[in-house]
């Protein structure tokens, strides 16, 4: 029996349902890619905007800075090795006292005195106040700029997420749709029909007829073998009790099926027999079915039987009899 049932063909689907979800998925994917580039810009802007604010900051700090040395008239030049030479002073004894790891010292003082010396170098070459004053005024405008683009962006995030979330919910709604049609007695019916029925011989074409009963809400169970008196599938439905005898065949079934059929369903207590074959009746198993009551499928009514628009038995309560 095939695990996956595929989706029905074109003409048979509920409202192309398989083709909506297919333009549902792909406009998922295309709000979920433009949120995630939204994101990106969101973020993006947000990294610019702090950048630029540190810039400026550090820019505030070293002018102060060397208006605090001219006031003092502190010599510039003398700053960076001055600093310099403290920090590593300090970074040196401080990490050598803590640690006692001799190289590691080493390694934090010449650090520390990089970084002291690049910043007091910075500071040195800091803008004047009427320089740092235009940088202030145009890193404004920039920073009002990107205020600007990450609220438009942000409102297109909030959009976008509003979109994806109708997008997933429209989806889910679909495919829980398309897993109702799937799972439909109508859509297993095709699926049935379209498989080979006529080329199944012997136990195939009874496990075939076991999916196509329990499609219709028969509880079955295969008897097949030897000593199953006539009956290869017992179906039971609404208290009722049918004797199936299968028979896939390539020639004509003769009228000892029908009688193997109806003495099957004696013995076994049911409401009613049938034969089921894939190929056609003798005139005399006609005959013969016609006189015990014994329903048959052959070919030609084959399609309505698998989709059920043939009944095979009628709902039946109280205790199982002799037909």
């Amino acid at each position: 029996m095939p695990g996956f049932i595929p989706p029905p063909p074109p003409e048979t689907r509920d409202e192309d349902l398989s083709g909506q979800i297919a333009a549902i998925t792909t406009r998922q994917a295309a709000v979920h890619g433009a949120l995630a580039d939204v994101v990106k810009r969101c973020n993006e802007l947000r990294l610019r905007h702090l950048a630029s604010s540190s810039a400026e900051t550090c820019a505030r700090l070293a002018c102060r800075a060397r208006r605090t040395l001219d006031a003092l008239m502190i010599p510039r030049l003398f700053v960076p090795p001055v600093l310099a030479t403290i920090f590593v002073t300090v970074s040196f004894i401080g990490f050598d006292v803590l640690t006692g790891w001799r190289t590691g010292a080493t390694l934090v003082a010449a650090a520390s005195g990089i970084v002291t010396l690049v910043a007091s170098i910075v500071m040195l070459v800091a803008p004047d106040d009427s320089i740092l004053k235009h940088w202030s005024e145009r890193a404004a405008a920039a920073r009002g700029r990107l205020d600007s683009q990450w609220t438009a962006a942000h409102e297109e995030r909030t959009s976008l997420e509003a979109t994806a979330a109708e997008v997933d919910r429209s989806l889910d709604a679909a495919q829980a749709r398309w897993s109702r049609v799937v799972n439909s007695r109508e859509h297993v019916s095709r699926q049935l029909l379209a498989e080979p029925w006529r080329d199944l011989r012997g136990y195939e074409f009874e496990a075939y007829l076991s999916r196509v009963l329990q499609n219709l809400g028969y509880e079955v169970t295969q008897h097949g073998g030897s000593g199953d008196q006539g009956v290869d599938l017992l179906a039971v439905k609404n208290g009722g009790r049918i004797a199936i005898q299968a028979k896939g065949y390539g020639g004509s079934v003769g009228n000892s099926a029908i009688q193997e059929a109806y003495t099957g369903s004696a013995v076994h207590r049911c409401h009613a027999c049938a034969v089921v074959t894939n190929s056609r009746f003798t005139s005399g198993a006609i005959e013969a079915a016609e006189h015990t009551g014994c329903i048959l499928v052959h070919g030609d009514n084959f399609a309505e039987f698998v989709s059920g628009s043939l009944q095979l038995l009628a709902a039946t309560e109280g205790d199982a009899g002799t037909t």
